[in-house]
């Protein structure tokens, strides 16, 4: 079921980056009075971080030994799994009714909740929510943000709406767009608040950056947050330089973003943490002075994500599949078809492997490497693979729901000295698009790009009026769907 962008998707989203961007102990607290919501929820996040190589430990109140502090079950969990990302609680309303001072424990040990260096998400319901406020003021004083709330808009359905379903880890555009309005509200507040401009610049204005820079058209308030935080960002810190780097080559400044792109390569390098290394060493790839250094970059990262792939494919095959596109992409700029061509390959492989698990999420990339794949070989004058890989991509975008389907014409330059040739395609494209509405293969929409006439005179463009009626006839379109954009008269 679809549903809009609600308090419930933004909740969400919050609560898997407390345990994606908070290296330390922090505190937050979701709240639903109905427990398939928090099943549902524990599901997606455990999910989630799992994919991305991260252990989310579940906790349940009720099940603790009575003979330990409930902070002492936590630490001796956290022992047991030391390189656990976060701990998801729960049960604490039943494990009230043995335990009534349960609340009063975990404020007095507030400490060394803290102490154990991980985000920590309670669970409660509104009643024991007030019981919080009440009987653990100071904890409830120091949580992360503002309280989650995830039982007033889980969509349609009730209990129906919270299905035992797979995880989207790649977040729709709505969340993002959700995730960036709640950063800027969050970064208002601490600039009225006056909080520390540091803690600010490092917790808040870089998370910014990094989504900010996910979309274009964000240039100007990139450039701000640059202007008013550069001198506070802790540039010790990678993941600092990464970011920023990242947010200098989004503006276009190369040389700056190479800079520190690099510096954060070398920290990676020094600390042995491959995933990011890879990651840096992609952005690399996009500032480097000339081609054959990007693709050195892109080659370095691919292998890296090859061997981290080999232990734990879920987590990296993706971006196994995004450098080896990034690759290919850049080969067939270059005009390196060949190699282009056995990149897309590799890469539609992948993608298909990665579509019998995630059809949803993955059926798209494999429409768009048939696309890509066909237009290098289509460029290296084959004829039979290019024509079988665009009805392939077609054959899959038309089963797609959400799809959205087009036919692109370009550069007729219809001319009134060569009407017989002219002719011939032309009604061969239309006889194309005819048989692909038989065969039930209907664009949504045509679009007509560049020159259109050769010199302009009436004749051409009369005939050329003439091509669209029957081209939109063929495809059994109106006339409101023909968008035209003409290079010259």
């Amino acid at each position: 079921m679809h549903r809009e962008v609600s308090e419930y998707d933004t909740n969400r989203r919050i609560a898997e980056r407390l345990f994606l961007r908070t290296p330390c102990g922090a505190f937050q607290f979701a709240v639903t009075d109905n427990e398939i919501a928090q099943q549902d929820i524990n599901h997606i996040l455990y999910h989630a971080l799992y994919r991305k190589g991260k252990l989310l430990l579940l906790h349940d109140w009720q099940k603790g030994s009575e003979d330990l502090h409930p902070v002492e079950q936590l630490r001796l969990l956290k022992k047991s799994y030391p390189d656990s990302a976060g701990m998801l609680l729960f049960g604490l309303d039943a494990a009230l009714h043995r335990r009534p001072n349960l609340l009063a424990e975990l404020n007095f040990g507030r400490e060394a909740l803290s102490a154990l260096g991980i985000p920590l998400l309670f669970w409660l319901s509104r009643s024991s929510l007030q019981r919080l406020v009440v009987d653990a003021a100071d904890l409830y004083s120091q949580r992360a943000g503002s309280v989650l709330y995830f039982d007033t808009d889980a969509g349609e359905g009730g209990e129906e709406a919270f299905s035992d379903r797979e995880p989207d880890v790649t977040p729709p555009r709505d969340h993002e767009e959700a995730q960036l309005t709640l950063l800027l509200e969050q970064l208002d507040e601490a600039e009225k608040s006056q909080l520390d401009p540091v803690s600010r610049a490092n917790e808040i204005v870089l998370e910014l950056l990094a989504l900010s820079v996910r979309t274009p058209g964000n240039g100007q308030s990139v450039q701000r947050l640059l202007d008013r935080y550069n001198d506070l960002f802790d540039f010790e810190q990678p993941a600092s330089c990464k970011i920023v780097g990242d947010a200098l080559r989004y503006l276009g400044k190369s040389a700056e973003a190479r800079l520190l792109l690099e510096k954060a390569l070398a920290d990676y390098r020094e600390r042995g943490q491959a995933a990011d290394e890879a990651a840096t060493l992609n952005s690399l790839a996009k500032v480097q002075p000339d081609a054959l250094s990007a693709e050195q970059s892109y080659k370095e990262a691919l292998a890296i994500y090859r061997e981290l792939a080999a232990s734990k494919p879920w987590v990296y095959l993706a971006d196994v599949a995004m450098t080896l596109h990034l690759m290919a992409a850049l080969q067939q700029a270059e005009g390196r078809y060949s190699e282009a061509e056995r990149g897309f390959e590799e890469l539609l492989l992948l993608h298909r492997q990665l579509a019998d698990k995630n059809p949803r999420l993955w059926l798209p990339e494999v429409a768009a490497t048939l696309t890509n794949l066909s237009n290098v070989q289509s460029a290296m004058n084959q004829l039979a693979e290019p024509k079988r890989g665009y009805q392939q991509a077609l054959n899959i975008t038309a089963e797609l729901d959400t799809a959205v389907s087009w036919l692109h014409v370009s550069d007729l330059h219809l001319s009134d000295s060569a009407p017989y040739d002219q002719e011939v395609i032309l009604r061969s494209l239309v006889a194309s698009v005819r048989r692909f509405r038989d065969e039930g293969h209907t664009p949504d929409l045509i679009f007509v790009t560049g020159d259109i006439a050769e010199s302009g005179k009436a004749a051409e463009y009369a005939f050329a009026t003439q091509f669209f009626d029957d081209l939109l006839a063929a495809a059994g379109l109106g006339k409101e769907r023909l968008f035209i954009v003409p290079r010259q008269p």
